[in-house]
């Protein structure tokens, strides 16, 4: 039966982990200890072996056995045996990670009845390491605790009411939802430390009898037990927020998909309450004129964690209608949100077939970004081949700006640096037991100088991610993609199919594409060829369409040995 509570809960999974793996968690909570231990004394042996060189005699506090020998011999051990304690800390971590790794594996042989679920083994690695280490937080800070209770009361009584405050102001002023929660811990645990050093700063200052050494250790016991605090409370906020699964981990317990229960701050947002409102601010943010939103229909884009809505708003000075789309992207797809405002503040008045871009804003965080909208309908999804080629000629003519070609290549690679034998080596492999490895072979040996050629070739903005709920076209027929989130520069063709009655087009698009653009008048129709094919067996060997992506080598060294023959005959001769 599940826990009611979360501490319930989490009790019942500690004593579910202790028992069915209890010698793995035994020696792991020792391990975690030796290992705490060993680096507080690792870190605190050399201040006192400089203490010492510091001081014109031994001070009192070291045994007689130890004062006896001598100032120099004794900073030497003090010295090997921080070194020491240091490497037994790493010793420890090293058979943590090992130890650790064994208890999950015997974890889930233990719980035989669990139901198998993807990522099951990372999930149960991390669960019973999060668990363990909790565990051994919990012991070093009580112990630590106690020993401030005996050696140094009042920071014992200022750390008791340190963690009392933050834990007040905790309930009193929640984090707001979109706060990341497991850097609050560690900010906390920050100013408890300097608040316990402020302590000990004015107890030195105020108080005649304060043992300096007592001080010290202190200082050192504040700082650890903050920062295992804080670990210990980021290692359960983990631990709960996948409860569900490792209740099916450990309690064989079915998922339930209503319990997850915190909201998507996103679609709460775009809740019928305030969805006008907000949109209206950020079409006024960004055209610069105040508009009253009147109607927002649901627009599909089709890509999970993006909304978009058709929006018919009033200016507030003209009382005129305008219409806009404007698409929201939930934090998961703030990079498709950035890559698609790149290119679109780059693209203006160019053939790409973009619906008009007004500009991008933020709502409450999220990217958002605003378009003209005007009557336009979705291509008929049964009829889609037609637009979809439209739409690659459109990309084929138009001319990267310089800008936007530095951007991107300063962060992604091109085609013929993807061509490389290291992204090759999967497909060698899988090929060469088909009867195409004897061309594959040939295309390898080929592989550096088919490159170069390849690089003569200009590029093209591409988009391969181009969905039927993207296809968007007016009354007059022209055609427009509303998403742009993947897009690339790629050489010149790439994007075409491959299907032997599409390559059969190509002299049409290519005879257009140099009517239309002049820096690929010096292009051969081969190299042209060469590249629409490289670029589609890139594609399948990235996706792992080995058998595919082979069926294009013979075309693809056709047109290389076409496009290399005129220098053939000039070597000869």
């Amino acid at each position: 039966m599940h826990p009611a509570t979360p501490l319930h809960w989490y009790c019942s999974v500690c004593v579910k982990v202790v028992g069915s793996v209890p010698g793995h968690t035994f020696l792991l909570i020792v391990l975690m200890l030796v290992s705490q231990l060993s680096l507080l004394s690792a870190f605190f042996l050399p201040i006192k072996a400089i203490i010492l060189m510091g001081s014109p005699f031994i001070p009192d506090y070291f045994p007689a056995a130890l004062a006896s020998l001598g100032r120099k011999t004794l900073f030497t051990y003090l010295s090997i045996a921080a070194i020491f304690l240091y490497l037994t800390h790493l010793l420890a971590e090293n058979k943590i990670k090992s130890f650790t790794e064994r208890g999950a594996q015997q974890l889930i042989v233990n719980c035989a009845n669990m139901i198998p679920f993807e990522d099951q083994e990372n999930l149960t690695t991390r669960t019973f390491s999060r668990l363990t280490r909790s565990l051994a937080n919990t012991l070093f800070i009580t112990a630590a605790l106690m020993v401030l209770g005996i050696m140094y009361k009042g920071l014992f009584f200022a750390l008791l009411g340190i963690c009392a405050l933050a834990g007040s102001v905790y309930i009193f002023v929640r984090p707001a939802p979109t706060t990341e929660v497991l850097e609050i811990p560690n900010t906390v645990a920050s100013l408890g430390f300097l608040a316990a050093f402020g302590f000990i700063f004015y107890d030195l200052l105020n108080t005649t009898s304060s043992n300096i050494i007592a001080a010290l250790i202190g200082l050192m016991l504040a700082r650890q037990i903050m920062q295992r605090a804080a670990i210990l409370i980021q290692d359960t906020h983990s631990l709960m927020t996948q409860h569900v699964k490792i209740s099916n981990l450990l309690f064989n317990m079915p998922f339930l998909a209503t319990s997850d229960n915190s909201p998507d701050i996103l679609w709460t947002l775009l809740k019928p309450d305030v969805r006008h409102s907000l949109i209206g601010n950020a079409i006024s943010e960004i055209t610069g004129a105040s508009y009253n939103v009147i109607d927002a229909k649901w627009h599909q884009i089709g890509i999970h964690d993006i909304a978009a809505f058709e929006v018919t708003a009033r200016h507030t000075a003209t009382a005129q209608k305008h219409r806009f789309l404007i698409k929201i992207f939930n934090s998961k797809r703030k990079n498709l949100a950035i890559s698609e405002a790149m290119l679109l503040a780059n693209t203006q008045h160019t053939n790409l077939p973009t619906l008009p871009f007004l500009g991008a804003s933020a709502i409450e965080n999220f990217n958002c970004h605003v378009f003209e909208w005007t009557s336009l309908e979705k291509c008929d999804p049964l009829y889609i081949k037609h637009p979809m080629h439209s739409v690659f000629k459109d990309m084929m003519r138009t001319l990267p700006a310089a800008n936007l070609t530095e951007l991107f290549l300063n962060s992604q690679p091109l085609l013929w640096d993807r061509l490389t034998p290291h992204n090759l080596s999967a497909f060698e492999l899988a090929i060469d037991t088909t009867h195409y490895a004897d061309i594959l072979q040939a295309f390898i040996a080929a592989r550096a100088d088919i490159v170069s050629h390849l690089k003569k070739v200009p590029l093209q903005i591409a988009n391969f991610d181009i969905h039927k709920d993207h296809l968007l076209s007016d009354p007059q027929g022209k055609l427009y993609v509303s998403h742009w989130g993947l897009w690339s520069l790629e050489p010149v063709g790439a994007g075409w199919p491959t299907s032997k009655k599409e390559l059969q087009q190509l002299h049409g698009i290519f005879h257009d594409l140099q009517l239309n653009r002049d820096d690929t008048r010096h292009l051969s129709f081969q190299l042209f060829t060469l590249s629409v094919l490289l670029s589609a067996l890139d594609r399948l060997v990235a996706k792992q369409h080995f058998i595919s992506a082979a069926k294009l080598l013979p075309p693809i060294m056709a047109a290389y040995a076409q496009e290399t023959a005129p220098q053939q005959q000039e070597s000869r001769i």
